[in-house]
């Protein structure tokens, strides 16, 4: 953990968990109802079930498209209130996505691509039971309307064995000790 962090966006993300959850919770009854859908993750990692996003950024872009079904999340993510934009949607390597694990949903074992950034799951639905993350062989649960972090650099493995959805924010950030841009030129650099 990164005490440094306390202060970071991850407050942004929590202060504003009821408008993201909303605009989630809207996706999803599109979704239920064959409208806009989840995609679907074509995954080697993904032994079970099914893994499915909305994404808002990919390597540091907005998806435009999906940015119109949850306007106000978007315009978070790009804003500078927090240094989100700077410190989180501005990272190469870097993602921002609604991360929907369905019912009996199992990722095996797999890593992030560097270690120049860490993962925030904001959550927004956690069903009851067993559905937790394993990151470097600790369980992890999470709790609705908080920020769980890690560095998935590490092997992580995550499972939700109920009968209900897990739903959370994913939101990549430049690793704290990357303070600069000639650090985190470096950082991406080195990971080629």
């Amino acid at each position: 953990e990164h005490p440094e962090l306390l202060d970071w966006d991850s407050l942004k993300l929590e202060e504003n968990f009821a408008m993201i959850q909303k605009e989630a919770l809207e996706i999803l009854r599109q979704d239920a109802s064959g409208g806009a859908r989840f995609a679907s993750h074509d995954s080697k990692a993904l032994a079970a079930g099914d893994w499915c996003d909305v994404g808002l950024y990919f390597n540091g872009m907005r998806n435009d498209g999906n940015a119109v079904r949850a306007p106000k999340t978007s315009a978070l993510l790009c804003g500078d209130v927090g240094g989100l934009r700077q410190d989180c949607t501005s990272c190469p390597l870097g993602s921002a996505y609604f991360s929907l694990l369905r019912p009996h949903t199992w990722i095996a074992a797999h890593c992030g691509p560097t270690n120049a950034r860490l993962r925030a799951h904001l959550s927004l639905i956690v069903p009851e039971g067993d559905c937790e993350i394993i990151v470097g062989g600790e369980a992890r649960k999470w709790v609705e309307g908080e920020v769980l972090l890690f560095d998935d650099s590490f092997e992580h493995e995550v499972h939700n064995a109920t009968d209900l959805p897990r739903l959370v924010l994913i939101v990549d950030l430049w690793h704290p000790d990357l303070k600069t841009d000639e650090q985190r030129a470096a950082a991406l650099h080195d990971d080629e």
